[in-house]
């Protein structure tokens, strides 16, 4: 029986990672949240499939109590956590009001998008040596991806004698606004972000151009073609990064 860990699975992308593998009885699902008691989408989720989901609280213990359950194995984790929202997504580079608060901004989102990553597969790391398909699946976002990416081929050197396949994986440019945690009148649809991220650098026309002639996929469409790739990837393709969608930035 598969057993897999998503790590970020109460909305979005997430979310439909565990409502994908979910369907099928033969896998077991096992994810973090960080708070249970707000993941109402994830608890529809759960409600609508069989016994093969288990939520935990996303904290130090949580590997341990996925151990008690698995024998101490685990075959696939799924890495999707990650800081995206706030007022600054969108801006680049010399358009922050302070340096203040471009450092304070990039210093929140490393530690969460590339220290973070760190921390949940040094925490998982004996489950899955004990695990048959040895697999870890990072999803990589924004500017962090360069740092990420960087996790993601350390961890894959330290591990290719052991068998592992240890990769970054792009999820493109998807619609996550059914399941967003604000009300989406606050924020710029995801239709339209592409348009968005274009206005950030109007020097790269011919780029923009590009982007604003994109259409953001929907989390199923994404999550299928990425459960493709983690299906058929193997420590050939360890330290990889690769993209399945309309677009990887």
């Amino acid at each position: 029986m598969p057993s897999y860990a998503v790590v970020g699975g109460s909305r979005g992308i997430g979310l439909e990672f565990v409502r994908q593998l979910s369907a099928n009885p033969d896998n077991t699902v096992f994810v973090l949240v960080r708070d249970k008691a707000r993941s109402s989408h994830l608890a529809s989720v759960v409600a609508a499939a069989g016994n093969n989901i288990h939520v935990f609280q996303a904290d130090v213990a949580a590997a341990a109590e996925i151990a008690q359950l698995t024998g101490g194995g685990l075959d696939v984790l799924i890495h999707n956590a990650a800081r995206l929202e706030g007022p600054h997504l969108y801006r680049n580079l010399t358009n922050y009001e302070s340096e203040e608060q471009l450092d304070e901004d990039f210093l929140q989102f490393f530690k969460v998008n590339v220290l973070g990553v760190v921390h949940t597969v040094n925490a998982f790391l004996p489950l899955l040596r004990k695990g048959t398909a040895k697999k870890i699946i990072i999803l990589a976002y924004g500017t962090t991806k360069a740092g990420t990416h960087m996790v993601v081929t350390k961890y894959a050197a330290l591990l290719e004698n052991e068998g592992f396949t240890v990769v970054a994986l792009s999820p493109g440019l998807v619609d996550t606004s059914a399941t967003a945690v604000v009300d989406e009148s606050d924020r710029t649809p995801a239709q339209t972000r592409a348009g968005t991220l274009a206005d950030v650098d109007t020097d790269k026309t011919d780029y923009n151009r590009r982007l604003q002639d994109i259409t953001a996929i929907t989390p199923e469409e994404s999550v299928k073609g990425m459960l493709k790739v983690i299906q058929t990837v193997g420590p050939a393709d360890t330290g990889a990064f690769l993209w399945t969608g309309n677009l990887s930035v």
